[in-house]
């Protein structure tokens, strides 16, 4: 066979091949991160995945306004909650998020306007239709029903009742909503054995968010209210009661973003302050 021909048959199989991409672009005011305002796009665009299976991505942008750092955090805030929404309003089986990425003011230049780049303040979601067959259900799973079983647990509790509080490492929710991932049931096994091994310890369950300006919660996706890492705490507090945990041993409260452990300035910092911490009671 003829190389040119080849080359020509190798090019129409790579197109018949080639996937699709579109792109919704939602852009936002000055300093506003919440996507509430784009629920009706956002809903339309995830009845289009009827039917089919997508790949997607999505990048969170900010002008020029403010400092990088804070652009930075404002741009992946963008992202995030647009993530959150399509979670929200998507099966999952049908949608599989490849990056969520914040990409502060990268494609934004300072042109001395108070106002900014409107264009340049926005999300870029990035559809792409695929095959069937390369679909994964990645969605969390919902805990397991109530039953006696003791688990085992890496929980000091010489070292608990010593210091008075400790950090759940490894205890992950979806963003911006307060439904657990799977991979955190191991962690509320471990707590629930330390409680019903030790009944004379009573505590305070606490939640504590990241990368929020100001006081106060933030928003919560699946309940919608400004109550992020106060139902955070209660869905610990929940699992434990259901569990068998008297439920006057506990106590759960949401502390926002009130006690940060470290300044946020990367992705790491960040998770370091996005946090369910529990402290023993008197």
């Amino acid at each position: 066979m003829k190389p040119a021909l080849v080359f020509l048959l190798l090019s129409f199989s790579m197109l018949i091949h080639a996937q699709k991409r579109d792109t919704l672009s939602l852009y936002f005011d000055i300093d506003q991160s919440s996507a509430e305002g784009h629920r009706q796009r956002i809903d339309s665009l995830c009845g289009t995945f009827a039917g089919k299976t997508y790949n997607v991505w999505i990048f969170g942008y900010s002008d020029f306004l403010h400092s990088h750092d804070y652009n930075r955090r404002l741009s992946q805030k963008r992202a995030d909650h647009v993530k959150a929404m399509l979670l929200r309003y998507s099966s999952e089986p049908q949608m599989t998020i490849i990056a969520c990425e914040g990409k502060g003011e990268k494609n934004s230049s300072d042109n001395g306007s108070v106002t900014g780049e409107p264009r340049q303040r926005r999300v870029d979601v990035i559809t792409e239709v695929r095959p069937m067959n390369r679909v994964t259900d990645t969605r969390p799973t919902k805990l397991r029903k109530p039953d006696t079983a003791v688990y085992p647990t890496n929980i000091d509790v010489r070292e608990l009742k010593k210091t008075g509080k400790l950090v759940l490492e490894g205890l992950s929710f979806i963003p911006g909503r307060h439904t657990l991932m799977k991979k955190s049931e191991p962690v509320l096994q471990g707590l629930l054995t330390t409680m019903l091994q030790n009944p004379e310890l009573n505590i305070e369950i606490q939640g504590h968010i990241c990368c929020w300006e100001g006081p106060g919660d933030a928003y919560d996706y699946d309940s919608d209210d400004m109550q992020l890492s106060h139902n955070r705490a209660k869905v610990v507090y929940d699992y434990l009661v259901i569990k068998g945990v008297d439920s006057t041993r506990l106590k759960y409260k949401g502390y926002g973003h009130s006690r940060p452990k470290v300044r946020e300035v990367s992705p790491e910092t960040e998770q370091v302050n996005r946090r369910v911490e529990i402290r023993v009671l008197e």
